[in-house]
């Protein structure tokens, strides 16, 4: 018996480390976006009074401001704003874990900048990791990679094309445009019932499309090989009052998902 207790310990051991490995770094993370959030707030109200050059780092004071204002555990070691105060890069270490926050990620040069928040501490992968899907590009469904077209960042105002993106663990299809709100989650707050973003169900079953089916706003579908998210454009659409609907009667509805390379 003990010999089988030991076997069994020994196959679970590695998948028990790597659950907590990715808890804790899911937390950390989670500690670095509220301290983000904290620091833009601060970084705002001081632009509003004394306009400073915060290119190299912040003052301590406004860390030790954002830091009360997070209600974080950890610490901001240094952090860099442009000349209207918009933080560009945030440095966050509780302990032995540090994360790295990098708003234009998609083009900073600095080592180790990959995604919106890097994991440095030596034993970890980087990115923004969900229960699921760790972000690196690409999502899960069925067992089968997708493309994402990218995350989206809390402050960083961006100019979207139609497709998938990333956010705070969850994956939106958003129809493209721009805007120009103080966050993302305004946006995607404010454009929920008209459809302009709806959140592609990862976890939920995948099933054949049958015409007439009880049709599920974000969930994906199987048709002749290919997989789409269903994505209608109205928000007066009722479940089982389109029964004549088809893929081929309307595309825009239905938004193929993109296998990853």
């Amino acid at each position: 018996m003990l010999v089988i207790l030991a076997i069994l310990i020994a196959l679970l051991a590695p998948s028990l480390v790597g659950y907590i490995q990715r808890a804790n770094d899911k937390a950390i993370i989670s500690e670095c976006r509220n301290a983000v959030v904290a620091t833009q707030t601060e970084l705002s109200e001081a632009y509003a009074k004394t306009p400073g050059d915060y290119s190299a780092d912040i003052p301590d004071t406004i860390k030790a401001a954002a830091i009360a204002l997070s209600e974080m555990p950890g610490e901001i070691v240094n952090a860099q704003a442009d000349a209207k105060h918009l933080l560009l890069h945030l440095t966050y270490t509780r302990g032995d874990k540090t994360v790295v926050y990098c708003r234009d990620y998609q083009t900073c040069t600095a080592a180790g900048h990959e995604e919106l928040y890097n994991i440095i501490d030596g034993d970890s992968g980087s990115g923004d990791p969900d229960d699921n899907n760790t972000y690196d590009g690409n999502f899960t469904i069925d067992g089968n990679k997708f493309q994402a077209n990218g995350q989206l960042d809390y402050f960083h105002n961006q100019t979207t094309t139609q497709g998938v993106y990333y956010y705070n663990g969850k994956y939106y299809y958003l129809r493209g445009g721009y805007w120009a709100g103080d966050n993302i989650e305004t946006y995607l707050e404010n454009n929920t019932s008209s459809r302009n973003n709806i959140v592609i169900d990862i976890d939920g079953p995948v099933q054949p499309f049958v015409q007439g089916s009880q049709l599920k706003v974000g969930s994906v579908y199987l048709h002749n090989g290919e997989y789409y998210a269903f994505t209608p454009d109205t928000n007066s659409f009722v479940p089982g009052s389109y029964d004549w609907l088809t893929i081929d009667s309307h595309p825009a509805w239905f938004y193929k998902l993109t296998p990853a390379n």
